[in-house]
């Protein structure tokens, strides 16, 4: 669901929930963002991979970001991110901007 879809008047009207707007949703969801990025990249250390996969739904190419890395002898695959690619490019170009994007979040 868009988070635009917090503002509309029908989804409000058949919500019980205090109203807010997609603005706080984008704020908070961006700090979480931030919290559990910080978390990762401290229980990754120094020596961790990256994954990418890719897979197209509707017309659209989504492409998903992973951290390969192991701690306490276990192999651990957290999801980093989850966007799909702008203007439907998939090239090398559109990838590396995305990852960029991807990884600037969780700095």
């Amino acid at each position: 669901m868009p988070v635009h879809e917090v503002e509309d008047a029908l989804t409000r009207s058949i919500s019980k929930l205090r109203p807010v707007t997609a603005k706080a949703i984008k704020k908070c969801t961006e700090g979480i963002a931030i919290e559990v990025g910080q978390k990762l990249g401290k229980e990754m250390g120094p020596l961790f991979a990256l994954m990418f996969d890719g897979w197209s739904h509707a017309g659209i190419h989504y492409v998903a970001l992973y951290a390969v890395y192991e701690t306490d002898g276990k192999l651990r695959v957290p999801m980093f991110g989850l966007l799909p690619l702008e203007d439907g490019s998939q090239t090398a170009d559109a990838h590396i901007k995305l990852f960029g994007n991807m990884l600037d979040v969780n700095e």
